[in-house]
């Protein structure tokens, strides 16, 4: 931490935030990734990033987005919630599909985006297994959705299974990760998916207050709790 270089990271000019995003990306499977202070807004500006106001968005019931996050999705994204009940964080792909809205009906709110939770704090921290992420990226692909993870706790879940995280990354579009829980940093969350939707996630981070200048001090916890011999 006293030895980090630091940098406006704002201006993406801090070397040990710069150096942080480019391996966390590579460790979750991701083009690109970005440091934030919280998972709150990891999870937030994911949304943000990958819908518009007046979409709807499906979260599990008993989720940390529906539930823990003060309601920021509609507050400040604008988005409809919809919720869906499961069995320790997975959920019936038949149900979910009454979900969906018409894109062309003109009195709905389009159908755009669906969150999961690995591992799912209010069951109990259940893993939601690689088989069923893979079974919900098809439901995805069929209805032409956004597949967002909250994986506060992903690192658990990869030690729990034996697997690498990158098994369960592989299946989504976007995912955070809590540098602050499993892997024991004092502060921080990462935020990961494709080029462009980091572009966007990184303009919403400032919006939302979440812009930091000498970040690097923070970063340099990341940086070892990223390597290989702590994490699957």
């Amino acid at each position: 931490m006293g030895n980090s270089q630091l940098g406006d990271d704002v201006m993406g000019e801090d070397p040990t935030v710069n150096e942080l995003e480019e391996k966390a990306a590579k460790v979750i499977g991701k083009e690109a990734a970005l440091l934030v202070t919280s998972g709150t807004q990891s999870n937030l500006v994911s949304l943000l990033s990958q819908s518009k106001p007046g979409d709807e968005i499906l979260l599990e019931e008993l989720s940390h987005i529906y539930g823990n996050e003060v309601g920021s999705a509609a507050r400040i994204g604008g988005l409809m919630i919809r919720t869906f009940p499961s069995d320790k964080g997975v959920s019936s792909l038949e149900h979910l599909q009454t979900l969906i809205r018409d894109k062309e009906d003109i009195h709905e709110p389009p159908t755009t985006l669906l969150c999961a939770e690995n591992t799912h704090n209010y069951h109990g921290g259940a893993i939601v297994g690689v088989d069923a992420l893979k079974s919900m990226r098809d439901f995805i692909d069929k209805n032409e959705l956004k597949f967002h993870l909250d994986g506060a706790r992903i690192f658990n879940a990869a030690v729990g299974l034996n697997v690498s995280v990158t098994e369960f990354t592989k299946h989504v579009d976007s995912v955070m990760f809590c540098l602050s829980k499993g892997l024991s940093c004092p502060v921080g969350s990462i935020v990961a998916g494709s080029k462009e939707t980091i572009s966007k996630a990184r303009k919403f981070r400032k919006m939302v207050g979440g812009g930091m200048r000498q970040a690097g001090i923070i970063a340099a916890f990341g940086l070892l709790a990223l390597e290989p011999k702590w994490i699957r």
